[in-house]
């Protein structure tokens, strides 16, 4: 197959291959074919290909998956901010208020409208959709997609990087992020979705999710084929907070893309001397390993394939 008949990197197709004669879902990365079964195919193997969008499967392929919607609504705050934990922050608490699922995203887009049309005095702040195996069991909070959709309705971000490991069908492949998603760079304050998504928490960008164009140079320089995953398409933050004993202190976490937010009110003095104090704590404490979405300290190998993939 010729360099200019091959897909775009990372974008989700169809193809046959020569070995079975079969259709097979996967992507590219440049060098190889990846079924989504993780087995790989040379080019000179693979006989077609068509782009197909995520919903599509092919005809005894795969598995079936649906979409789950949550739509939240700001809380008056119990605490003067959001808690994570014993841990008090910036922020606020939001609730689940209405929920919605189909096997269809844009029956769900459609809910999602007619929620934010409704209930125009309610205050809303956004709605998370996820999509997950059908009729198959998986780990509590993994997903094969993420999407979170603003108050007015409106996506704004997407996270197409299966994290759930247990099924072959999932396997999370990251290719980098589109620089033009990229809505946020170190040094910017932001909003961000708490673990458990209790609530929402205010911090400072401290790095970015990784590119494809420096995975690809990292690819090149190391000769070999990476595999990064969800916590490559990641910002770092940096966050301020008052622990049980009153102390204040500084935590760092890993975001997924889809939930980190432009702050939706005024940041002021006192709030950006707070992260500097949270910026120092985390420098004078060496926390070199943040904690992932789900509130849990990385161990050693997640750390260390982040430095790999470029986000140090």
């Amino acid at each position: 197959m010729k360099n200019q008949d091959l897909p775009e990197i990372g974008k989700r197709i169809a193809f046959h291959h020569s070995l079975s004669n079969t259709e097979e879902i996967g992507v590219f990365d440049g060098f190889r074919f990846y079924s989504q079964f993780d087995i790989r195919f040379d080019t000179d193997k693979v006989t077609s290909w068509k782009y197909c969008d995520e919903a599509y499967q092919p005809e005894g392929n795969g598995v079936q998956t649906i979409f789950m919607l949550t739509a939240y609504k700001k809380l008056p705050s119990r605490h003067g901010g959001a808690c994570l934990g014993s841990r008090r922050l910036y922020g606020f608490e939001i609730f689940p208020f209405a929920n919605f699922s189909s096997f269809f995203l844009i029956e769900v887009e459609n809910e999602i409208a007619i929620i934010a049309e409704s209930y125009p005095d309610l205050d809303i702040s956004g709605f998370y959709v996820c999509e997950i195996p059908f009729n198959y069991s998986y780990y509590v909070g993994k997903t094969v997609s993420e999407r979170w959709y603003l108050p007015n309705g409106k996506l704004w971000q997407k996270s197409n990087i299966p994290d759930i490991s247990r099924y072959p069908g999932f396997k999370g492949r990251f290719f980098g992020r589109n620089p033009a998603e990229i809505s946020f760079c170190p040094g910017e304050m932001v909003e961000f979705l708490l673990p458990g998504k209790t609530g929402i928490g205010v911090g400072i960008v401290t790095k970015m999710p990784f590119f494809s164009k420096n995975l690809d140079a990292e690819r090149k320089r190391q000769k070999t084929f990476f595999t990064p995953n969800a916590y490559s398409d990641c910002y770092e933050i940096v966050y301020w907070y008052i622990n049980s004993d009153g102390e204040e202190c500084g935590g760092k976490s890993l975001v997924s893309v889809p939930f980190v937010f432009a702050p939706s009110y005024d940041i002021t003095d006192n709030m950006h001397a707070n992260i500097n104090i949270a910026l120092n704590y985390v420098r004078q404490h060496k926390i070199s390993r943040p904690e992932n979405y789900w509130g849990e300290t990385m161990d050693v190998d997640e750390e260390a394939s982040i430095k790999i993939f470029g986000r140090t």
